[in-house]
């Protein structure tokens, strides 16, 4: 059965604003791409000259399962979007650091994944996006909504937001 279409946000033009961009991928969206969805979007993003980005423990994350064919085909995506996995450094680490200082006053407590997507978002500021189904550990206002798509099989439907962080809201925790 064919998957429903992928609607991006018109209100805010999503679609001008991933243009030639770079966005970092979450495990979530790509796991629920692949596993629930369609990877039709991944298609559409790649044919509007987005660029995937992703970090090592997001790989993890995709590869936790107990099915060998599910990690085979998570990793066989990965190649196919010919995604870059961004370095860890200590700049990357800081920011983290940064970010759960920040997160921990507002009672929020995310997964070490989280803090590393925040903090090398933080590091790239303007230049990528973080594409997540997950907006609890990515809370406003230190992450701004900058728009969203909303993906669907027959069954379900999910929203993947796009993000930017405010880094002026991490200026106290440094």
């Amino acid at each position: 059965m064919k998957p429903l279409p992928t609607y991006l946000d018109s209100s805010s033009n999503c679609k001008k604003l991933l243009v030639g961009q770079h966005v970092l991928f979450d495990a979530n969206v790509l796991i629920s791409l692949l596993d629930d969805y369609s990877t039709d979007f991944l298609d559409f993003l790649q044919s509007i000259n987005v660029t995937f980005t992703t970090i090592h423990p997001v790989l993890v994350e995709m590869q936790r399962t107990n099915s060998a064919a599910k990690r085979a085909k998570r990793s066989s995506m990965l190649i196919k979007y010919n995604f870059t996995i961004l370095p860890l450094t200590r700049v990357e680490f800081d920011k983290s650091r940064d970010i759960q200082n920040w997160l921990s006053a507002k009672d929020c407590f995310p997964e070490p994944t989280d803090l590393y997507l925040g903090g090398t978002v933080s590091k790239y500021g303007k230049n990528i996006y973080l594409a997540t189904c997950n907006l609890t550990d990515f809370p406003y206002p230190l992450f701004t909504r900058e728009c969203f798509a909303i993906i669907q099989n027959n069954k379900h439907a999910n929203l993947i937001s796009f993000l930017k962080i405010d880094n002026t809201q991490l200026v106290a925790f440094s």
